[in-house]
């Protein structure tokens, strides 16, 4: 039996790619948001907070990320089981609530390549829609290029 294992994270060279799709896509829509991308292991790999952003924003888009992390799916996935047990549960939600680095609203996504998590993309700044678009577009444009011969972000 092997005592310890091995876990693929996101290279900085990827996290900035992702990082870069989201500044570019919040560009497009005319919003400014900040983004945050995390490796597998919780460490900040690429930050932004776009010119207008608001100073609640960074702090937001870090949780977003840890989240996901924390809970293996994205926020909104999270938030919206949160919500259903809240009346069943009350308690679990408080309890969530109060946890340091939890967030329960959309714009954290996780980054998958070759099906398995390697970190995390959370944007932001605009409504938990737009957070959640500009996540996503973000945290799937590593696995469009692994899929079509590209880059090997995440060895």
């Amino acid at each position: 039996m092997d005592d310890t294992i091995e876990q693929r994270t996101l290279s900085l060279s990827g996290a900035l790619r992702v990082l870069d799709t989201a500044v570019a896509a919040a560009e497009r829509a005319g919003l400014q948001v900040s983004v945050a991308v995390l490796g597998r292991d919780g460490q900040l790999k690429a930050f932004a907070s776009m010119d207008g952003a608001s100073v609640l924003s960074t702090e937001t888009a870090r949780k977003k990320a840890l989240t996901v992390l924390k809970v293996g799916r994205a926020t909104h996935e999270f938030a919206a089981e949160l919500k259903a047990a809240m009346a069943a549960e009350p308690e679990l939600f408080h309890g969530m609530l109060a946890m340091d680095g939890i967030a329960t609203f959309g714009g954290g996504v996780p980054i998958n390549v070759g099906g398995q998590l390697v970190g995390a993309v959370a944007v932001s700044g605009a409504s938990s829609e737009q957070d959640e678009a500009i996540a996503h577009k973000a945290a799937t444009m590593l696995q469009g290029e692994r899929s079509s011969g590209g880059g090997n972000d995440g060895d």
